[in-house]
């Protein structure tokens, strides 16, 4: 019971609470981690078996995390009560316990059930970028395919919605409805059912027309309200009262029209009386009547530009003219699927919409659903808000429908753009809440943040969050509720700047640049943050958000290194989008094709080509009217100093060249990672051990494309390139220590899950992004599809009816994930919350501000009409009794209504010159001081540095594993070398190191599966020869009974009955040598399969002969120990065994 104390009587409900369906709505900070590991914990103790727990999330972080605390919990109850021999069985079954992501457990169950849904047995999951590549390889193929048919209706659509100059635009239509489309169980019926209504001829019956009418009705409403308003206003001007009258009588019957068609034609009909001049009437009055009438005038002008650009006839007449072209893209798509489908099949590949795809099938047999819903006593998901409708199913017929349990909070739904689907959380929400299916829980006491910090998003979205805006209300079943004390700390007031960068940003009297708005911000928030480090706050200890990452991070970054704040700045696009990778990607497209001039030119400016802009201008004169491939050949006729290092340029890209050719994409990265000491320069620079690391990702990355099906340079360029365009997801290296006293810089996105003390947030000014909106043809789930109507003889498109509902659904919904990301963003503050935002002509902003509402929320028309995060945030502060900077630019009749608040806030309005950098001379001694003083003792230590360890130069910063080892090591003539580019290149080396190679090259590419089937080892010899997998000369060098003994050993049996075997694994790592030093190291692992404890690892030997089994050890125990480890660094895990395979002794040697 005194445990028990610790959680909340709301926490213990969701913790005991059993026998039913159970959505936990788990507000920001509320420990709801804790709760899904307390829930498994209770039930252990009361018996239950950990095998018979599903516990899914989104992320293999927040897996790992989850078993990781559900370890500790056990353990630590385990040694607490030393006689309960169940828990300990427990704690020694969570190892095979089923707490993974949805992708995972949808991958293993198809990995047990292959046969039944048509996959063969050695299916792989294939990476993103090579879908990619193989979803444009076809569409390409189908579109060249379907011009050639006269009648198949491809060009004309390609025509209305291609593009200018190519088809990337239907290409990327195509793409995207696909990708929409395998979101939902019965992946097209939703596209032919969508493709289809626009044959129907009448209005009302269009998925969008009671959309469109409420939508409408809503706008009349607001109308009829402001001209009310003019007619109270107005009620001594008898001649303007009568007119006003009239007005709203013609509104009215629009209104009350019967249909969407009736209400479309009659909206045609509204125009507005005339007001007679009244000269003895009071100005003021005059001006409020009017300026209430105009904003009802505008209300419907809006409308019928909308709505009514045609009448009702007009309406259904363009909208019947889009059912062909439809028709044409729905059998586009559907052909697209079949044929994409029956490419990855034939490659023995899924992706994850296949996982998904194929588990759901495979629960759709009853039987089969059944069995194994038995087996789950518990199933538990995480971030449910982020589901979609395939996961959704699998989910439902996965549940007993007495023992689901969903922990989640709507207010953090941001995914929708990977095509989450909050509806479905919503949905269990209201219904749960009601006891319809099941409960609900409410867990939104705030264990994280100050009261300060909790007041101050409270009062934020209590204004701003309402079902019509946000899609859920901000009521007080969903507000934060501060957990008691602020952990010792004193609450700090929340600060929102707002800087004012004036009319026109003219240069100030020294001559300085107006800053730009994300100048202004960073140089505020470099300031402050020297004042917080100043107070003792770590910098590890604050981060900066950015809703625009891309850009914006830049400017910041370079701001804050002059002021010298430590940063690390996390991106969205992974490694790829880092300057030391990006050169690496430009020379390769060198390598691939010399006549680009951009990625040329990056070369050469680069240490790789080590020409200087000087250089590079008099290379671009030499050849005005060529590419600068074509000068540098020129310029390399001279004989001037330029002309000789030309030359050497030329003459090295030509050895690339050859490597490309002959070689591997990883051994031309080695290569050029070695080139002027490249990989050297780079770990040289601030971040070094980073750049370094993101160089070892890509090389990662050609070792996995090596192990594909795809081959050679330009594929390879392709692949990235496919990954880049479409902003798939690429992995980021880690900081070098995540406890590094460095701010951090990250997206919203990328901080969702994160807290930290300090939270920055900026770029508030910034535009939020609705261009899915204004596309050729967009769609919805409830709303159909949207295409704008394409006139060809005209050269135009205009909107119809369908468009524009379309468009304004996904406004909507634009607008409740917007609100969704500032939530989750304010909500990673624990202590200290700051707010900027900066832009140009804000004097005249209070005022609109004002006008956004006077009850307790925002009114809706304005929360939806808003462009930027600020228009909010600003309009629900201005009612803030701490707003007074504000205020005072607002006349007495502008002041809004105040709303109570508990907390306070410090709010200022600052102006761009304010943020100016003072002249040098006069500058604060807080920026100079290091600058005025002697010589400190740190630059005095470094001018007088020797390097220490010089006599360990001359060894070189790359090794290979072998190389290595020999150090301490002689070297022994039967070890297998990694093959050598061609096979044909052993056949000048001894007959021992060809050996070596022919039994490496046999043990990589036999099948397992076909020796499993029956077939012996001569025939999969006889079969690899056939196909130049192996050639002639390295067969005749095999024993295959040697082999053999090996693959029918214990240990050659476990090889081939592993579900998941890694042969040929390629690696470079850093290291640190026994002089302190690091150095490179390079090697490839023979082969390695995964068991249930860990990884186990293979190393292949011939020779060894006269040698006893502690020998061998000992010579070659220091080697595997690197492959242990770089093994355990490339695929995670760990290594629970590895041996020695020596094929000429049919010995098999364990290490320890």
């Amino acid at each position: 019971m005194t445990k028990d104390m610790l959680f909340s009587p709301k926490q213990l409900a969701a913790i005991r609470t059993r026998g039913e369906n159970l959505l936990v709505a788990a507000g920001a900070g509320s420990g709801k981690t804790t709760v899904l590991v307390q829930r498994i914990l209770q039930y252990l103790r009361q018996g239950g078996n950990i095998e018979r727990v599903l516990a899914l999330t989104f992320t293999s972080a927040a897996a790992a995390e989850m078993r990781e605390k559900l370890d500790r919990a056990i353990s630590a109850l385990a040694e607490s009560e030393a006689d309960n021999r169940h828990l300990r069985e427990q704690l020694s079954l969570l190892p095979q316990a089923q707490i993974s992501t949805i992708h995972s457990f949808c991958l293993d169950l198809i990995r047990r059930h292959y046969y039944r849904v048509g996959l063969d047995a050695g299916f792989r999951v294939a990476d993103e970028a090579e879908i990619a590549l193989l979803e444009n390889e076809i569409l390409l193929e189908i579109l060249e395919c379907a011009y050639a048919e006269p009648q198949s209706g491809v060009a004309e659509l390609a025509d209305a919605y291609g593009g200018n100059r190519d088809d990337s635009g239907l290409i990327e239509v195509m793409l995207s409805l696909h990708r929409f489309c395998r979101s939902r169980p019965r992946s097209l019926e939703w596209l032919k059912q969508a493709c289809s209504v626009f044959e129907i001829e009448k209005l009302e019956q269009y998925p969008f027309a009671a959309a469109v009418r409420q939508r409408i009705n809503t706008s009349l409403r607001r109308a009829l309200q402001r001209l009310q308003k003019a007619a109270e206003l107005a009620a001594d001007l008898c001649k303007w009262r009568a007119v006003i009258d009239e007005d709203a009588a013609v509104i009215a019957r629009a209104a009350a029209a019967a249909d969407v068609a009736g209400q479309i034609d009659a909206l045609r009909e509204i125009s507005f009386g005339r007001l007679v001049a009244l000269k003895d009437a009071d100005p003021v009055e005059k001006e409020q009547v009017k300026k209430e009438r105009d904003a009802a005038k505008e209300l419907v002008k809006t409308l019928q530009e909308k709505y009514a650009a045609q009448d009702s006839a007009g309406q259904l007449r363009d909208l019947r003219a889009l059912y062909q072209p439809l028709q044409t893209l729905y059998r586009l798509v559907e052909r697209f699927e079949k044929e994409l489908m029956a490419a990855k099949r034939r490659r023995g590949w899924v992706d994850f919409a296949d996982m998904e795809h194929l588990a759901l099938s495979l629960l759709e047999e009853e039987e089969f659903s059944a069995e194994l819903a038995r087996g789950f006593d518990e199933i538990l998901i995480d971030e449910y808000q982020d589901v979609n409708e395939v996961q959704e199913a699998i989910l439902r017929l996965l549940s007993r429908g007495d023992n689901f349990f969903a922990v989640g909070d709507v207010k953090q739904s941001i995914y929708r753009f990977r095509l989450a689907e909050p509806r479905l959380f919503l949905d269990k929400y209201h219904n749960y809440g009601a006891r319809q299916g099941g409960s609900r829980i409410d867990l939104n006491c705030n264990y994280r943040s100050t009261p300060a910090v909790i007041d101050a998003v409270n009062f934020l979205f209590r204004q701003l969050m309402r079902a019509d805006t946000a899609e859920i209300e901000y009521d007080g079943a969903a507000e934060l509720k501060s957990a008691g004390d602020s952990g010792g700390t004193t609450p700090v007031a929340p600060e929102f700047y707002l800087i004012d960068l004036g009319d026109r940003g003219e240069p100030s009297q020294d001559g300085e640049e107006p800053l730009t708005a994300m100048e202004a911000e960073a140089r505020l928030i470099a300031r402050r943050m020297r004042e917080l480090h100043a107070e003792g706050y770590a910098y590890h200890d604050m981060a900066v958000l950015l809703r625009n990452f891309r850009g914006q991070e830049q400017v910041l970054a370079a701001e804050l290194a002059r002021a010298n704040i430590p940063a690390l700045s996390e991106g969205e696009q992974g490694f790829l989008a880092t300057p030391e990778v990006s050169l690496i990607l430009s020379a390769l497209r060198v390598i691939d094709n010399p006549r680009q001039d951009i990625p040329l030119a990056a070369v050469l400016r680069s240490p790789l080509g080590g020409f200087s802009p000087e250089e590079l201008v008099e290379l671009r004169f030499q050849q005005r009217q060529e590419d600068l491939y074509a000068a540098l050949i020129a310029m390399a006729a001279g004989e001037s100093a330029l002309a000789a290092k030309c030359g050497d340029f030329l003459s090295r890209l030509a050895q690339w060249r050859a490597v490309a050719g002959e070689g591997t994409v990883s051994q031309l990265l080695s290569r050029l990672y070695g080139e002027n000491g490249y990989y050297q320069f780079v770990g040289a620079l601030s971040g070094g051990a980073l750049r370094q690391a993101n160089l070892q990702l890509l090389l990662q990355e050609a070792y996995a494309y090596e192990r594909g099906e795809y081959a050679g340079l330009f594929r390879f360029i392709r692949l990235l390139s496919c990954r880049e365009e479409r902003r798939l997801r690429s992995r980021a290296a880690r900081p070098p220590g995540e406890r590094q006293d460095a701010v951090r810089v990250m997206s919203i996105h990328k901080s969702k899950g994160l807290e930290f003390p300090v939270v920055f947030i900026a770029g508030l000014a910034g535009q939020f992004n609705f261009m899915d909106e204004r596309r050729d043809i967009i769609w919805e789930r409830d709303s159909g599809l949207g295409p704008l109507l394409a006139e060809r003889d005209k050269g135009r498109k205009y909107p119809t009816l369908a468009h524009t509902a379309v468009a304004d659904r996904l406004r909507e919904l634009a607008i409740a994930e917007e609100m969704r990301i500032y939530y989750v963003a304010l909500t990673r503050a624990k202590e200290r919350l700051i707010l900027s935002a900066a832009a140009r002509n804000l004097s005249s902003r209070p005022a609109k501000w004002a006008e956004a509402g006077d009850g307790a929320q925002l009114d809706g028309a304005y929360v939806l009409a808003a462009r930027t995060p600020l228009d909010w945030l600003a309009a629900a502060l201005l009612r803030h009794h701490d707003a007074v900077a504000w205020r005072q630019r607002l006349a007495e009749a502008e002041q809004p209504r105040l709303l109570p608040a508990d907390g306070a806030w410090r709010i200022a309005w600052l102006s761009e010159r304010e943020l100016r950098r003072p002249p040098a001379a006069a500058q604060s001694n807080a920026w100079t001081a290091d600058a005025k003083a002697e010589v400190p003792p740190p630059i005095r230590r470094a001018l007088t540095f020797r390097y220490p360890g010089l006599e360990h130069a001359a060894y070189p910063a790359k090794w290979t594993v072998t190389a290595l080892t020999r150090l301490a090591a002689p070297d022994e003539p039967g070890e297998l070398a990694p093959y050598a580019w061609e096979p044909e290149a052993a056949t000048g080396a001894d007959e021992r190191a060809a050996r070596g190679i022919a039994y490496h090259r046999l043990l990589e590419k036999l099948s397992f599966e076909l020796l499993g089937a029956g077939d012996d080892l001569r025939g999969e010899l006889r079969r690899l020869l056939d196909k130049g997998l192996l050639q002639p000369q390295q067969a005749r060098l095999i024993d295959t009974d040697r082999v053999a003994r090996f693959l029918e050993s214990d240990l050659g049996r476990r090889l081939r009955a592993a579900d998941q075997v890694e042969r040929e694994l390629e690696f470079t790592m850093l290291d640190q040598t026994d002089f302190g030093e690091r150095i490179m190291v390079q090697g490839m692992l023979d082969a390695a399969f995964r068991e249930e404890q860990g990884w186990v690892l293979l190393d292949y030997k011939t020779g060894g002969r006269g040698k006893s089994d502690d020998q061998l050890r000992e010579l070659y125990g220091p080697q595997l120990k690197l492959y242990s480890q770089a093994l355990r660094r490339l695929l995670g895990g760990p290594v629970a065994e590895s041996w020695l395979v020596m094929l000429d002794l049919a010995r098999f040697i364990a290490l320890d």
